[in-house]
């Protein structure tokens, strides 16, 4: 059948037409809804007397998956019936089988988990795994075109958790694409969070085993598997594959997310192939993109994307703790904070990743996190120094303040200890009276008509000199001298009289 999207032809299914997109794997089901069965000759079925099928999630030219419910432990589950006019092609069995057995040697937390395998009563293999609430990167990008660039990378760092267990394992996914990575709800204590899954392992490959029915159509000249559109350089010439060809297979993952279209968007799946085995891509910064793009991810990209397998990261996790590094800067440039360093397992760790909340502008950001030994913390050297002055201003503020109080206190605990002593009041002897002569009057105050007193106040002595001895009045004593006045009270007047 010749496909409606990208031209190219592919294998139908025999009764229901469907298949995929040669080009980038896209499902596709091109019979009219008539032509299909109704009811779907599982749903209502009990597998082994364990599943009951419930209704069709998703069905292809290979087989269909449903909803089922595990009777046992009343869990929803998701089972793969592989298609029963299928069973005869032994390559497709074979698939199906290494799926199962691959998926579960896997735990990681970003890969779903498979439950259990078997055949049904009719003979058909079936695989029962977790079911997934959610969508796949590929609606995602159908629904908003390309994704903010954190959110990105971050559904990278997820992945690579998946990749890194499985490369360990010595299993290589060899088909990674959009509609295989899944963005799925997850219920926790604090409500639904989203966690980011690998999916369809169907044409994995497990590195170093001798599979006797797979390998001779898989070492045949030519035979090329995976999706052109997200094939490594390798993959598209039909070399031997390892971990590292995943790794540019995320790297046009990556790519996509941030830019809104494939790294080679050509219709023909041959040229797309032949891009990727000559052509360099064009960097996210010459795009013309609306939003800034760190020149540290055009680098990162480009080692990813390497046509040469040697100057890619070497590893799932050398990969991860450099997208690790920059999620991180961007965090704290866009909000102001830094945040918990996380943890960067090597690929025979077992520390499980699991996502917490970091707080930053008042609002949850979702950030993977390990459970293991904290690998070194980033380089923070501008936000150190920055932090560094502010220390040291506080610093010198707290000694001065300090410093001023105590010489504030040292003087006033000096004034009220040492009594200021009393002025000296120098007074004028009493003069000495002498009896004016005869026939002169007496000399009296001229307001009051009384005689003259000296006042308690001291007075300055008067310079004109005496014009003669004056007589006391008759009955009266003689004027005493001026008491000295009392020393002024060390109290300070208002709290300022130590500066007056």
């Amino acid at each position: 059948m010749r496909c409606p999207q990208c031209g190219g032809f592919f294998i139908a299914g025999r009764n229901d037409q469907s298949g995929c997109c040669p080009l980038d794997g896209t499902r596709l089901v091109l019979a009219p809804p008539s032509s299909r069965p109704a009811v779907d000759p599982f749903v209502g079925t009990v597998v082994e007397n364990r599943y009951r099928i419930d209704s069709v999630l998703g069905a292809g030219s290979m087989g269909a998956v449903y909803r089922a419910r595990q009777l046992n432990v009343g869990r929803e589950v998701a089972i793969k019936i592989l298609r029963h006019d299928r069973n005869a092609d032994e390559t497709t069995l074979a698939r199906f089988k290494r799926e199962a057995e691959l998926i579960s040697k896997l735990s990681s937390p970003h890969t779903v988990t498979a439950f259990d395998s078997g055949l049904t009563s009719d003979g058909e293999p079936y695989l029962v795994m977790e079911l997934l609430r959610g969508e796949s990167l590929g609606q995602r990008l159908a629904r908003v075109k390309r994704i903010e660039v954190t959110e990105a990378i971050d559904a990278a760092i997820q992945v690579l958790r998946s990749l890194s267990e499985a490369h360990a394992k010595g299993i290589v996914h060899r088909d990674l694409k959009p509609d295989n990575v899944y963005f799925a709800q997850v219920d926790g204590a604090s409500g639904a969070r989203e966690i980011v899954k690998v999916l369809d392992f169907g044409i994995a490959k497990l590195v170093g085993r001798v599979d006797a029915t797979l390998d001779v159509i898989e070492t045949q000249a030519g035979a090329v598997f995976g999706t052109p559109r997200y094939m490594s350089p390798e993959q598209a010439q039909g070399l031997p594959l390892d971990a590292r060809s995943d790794l540019y297979t995320l790297g046009t993952i990556l790519y996509q997310m941030i830019s809104g279209r494939p790294v080679f968007d050509d219709r023909e799946a041959v040229v797309v192939m032949a891009r990727h085995i000559k052509t360099a891509p064009a960097a996210l910064r010459d795009l013309g993109l609306p939003v800034p793009i760190p020149e540290e991810l055009d680098e990162l990209l480009s080692d990813a994307l390497a046509k040469d397998p040697n100057l890619r990261p070497p590893t799932a996790d050398a990969f991860a703790e450099r997208l690790l590094r920059m999620y991180e800067t961007m965090l704290a440039d866009s909000s102001g904070m830094r945040i918990a360093r996380r943890s960067t397992p090597s690929a025979n760790s077992s520390a499980s990743f699991v996502s917490m909340p970091v707080i930053a502008n008042d609002s949850p950001t979702v950030v993977t996190a390990a459970a293991g030994p904290a690998a070194p913390a980033p380089s923070t050297a501008p936000a150190d120094e920055r932090r560094a002055h502010l220390t040291r201003a506080m610093l010198a503020f707290a000694v001065f303040f300090v410093t001023a109080v105590a010489g504030f206190l040292a003087l006033r605990g000096r004034s009220a200890a040492t009594p200021v002593p009393a002025p000296v009041v120098v007074t004028t002897p009493p003069p000495v009276i002498l009896a004016p002569p005869l026939g002169e009057p007496e000399h009296t105050d001229e307001v009051s008509g009384n005689e003259l007193e000296p006042s308690a106040a001291p007075q300055k002595p008067s310079k004109a000199p005496a014009k003669g001895p004056v007589k006391p009045a008759p009955g009266k004593p003689a004027p005493q001298a001026a008491p000295a006045a009392e020393p002024p009270s060390t109290k300070p007047a208002n709290g300022y009289g130590i500066f007056e």
